[in-house]
């Protein structure tokens, strides 16, 4: 059994998660994307059982569904995440894993991407896991603290606020070398407070800790929103674009259909733009 995807072909939602879908979508039309693996589903799930880790999911589970003590049930979390945190790893998916990051530039980011991301569980930024600026001797340890977030508090009861089963989510890691960017953000390619609007919105962030969030008309011949425009029509629908800019060169990290419309509503106020 394989337990790493090449990027491209990680097209596969059940092997590699949405976000890392979505990054073989982005590949696929030929946007710049940094290059990377995916660990895949399959490399969580022999992880649980080599540490028979179902068994603490569902105990999670249990006590989640009969307790109301919330701090009762964030130290069980706690415990659990310290036990996975520290789990063995198991040494069929080392030998996969090592030489996969060899072919790497240090250093790299590795970003969870779930089974069930932006759909029936909602949006889940900020859900699970993502570990930066991750470099050889680290990398699995890295691995470990990703997984360790399905145990997490929070990634359990989001799921169950939404009435998803958290022992059906799986986890797949998505690892690709860092781009070190002059400016970053999120491109909405089409204004999500305004969806009648012929609107898009852009949240720019720059170092050291500057942040704007401008309004573009989408008939504006600005480079960023021609590229998130031409995405747009070959995915079929109004993108949530992540990208990245270093001298010049922008690089896209992740797309996902603009789902959640209501969960927009907390945008910082934006400057209208005509560039």
């Amino acid at each position: 059994m394989t337990y790493i995807l090449p990027l491209r072909h990680a097209s596969d939602r059940a092997l590699a998660g949405a976000k890392a879908a979505g990054c073989a979508a982005l590949m696929r039309i030929g946007v710049p994307v940094p290059r990377g693996f995916v660990l895949t589903t399959k490399a969580f799930e022999v992880f649980l059982l080599y540490n028979s880790f179902d068994a603490v999911r569902r105990h999670l589970l249990d006590q989640f569904l009969s307790k109301s003590n919330e701090e009762e049930l964030l130290g069980e979390c706690l415990k659990a995440q310290f036990g996975a945190r520290w789990g063995d790893f198991p040494p069929e998916v080392k030998k996969e894993l090592l030489p996969s990051y060899a072919d790497l530039a240090d250093p790299v980011v590795v970003r969870s991407s779930t089974t069930i991301e932006n759909g029936r569980a909602g949006a889940v930024a900020g859900v699970y896991r993502t570990e930066l600026q991750i470099r050889a001797a680290r990398i699995m340890q890295a691995v470990l603290e990703c997984w360790s977030h399905a145990f997490s508090y929070t990634a359990i009861s989001h799921a169950l606020r939404h009435d998803v089963n958290p022992m059906k989510i799986s986890l797949a890691l998505l690892v690709q070398e860092m781009v070190s960017a002059q400016r970053s953000g999120v491109l909405f390619t089409q204004d999500p407070s305004r969806p009648d609007s012929d609107a898009a919105v852009v949240d720019i962030t720059t170092d050291p800790r500057g942040r704007a969030t401008l309004r573009l008309d989408r008939r504006t011949p600005d480079r960023l929103l021609k590229i998130g425009l031409r995405i747009e029509r070959a995915l079929g629908g109004p993108q949530e674009i992540e990208w990245a800019e270093r001298d010049g060169i922008f690089w896209f990290l992740q797309t996902r259909p603009i789902a959640c419309r209501e969960l927009r509503e907390e945008l910082p106020a934006v400057s209208e733009a005509a560039t």
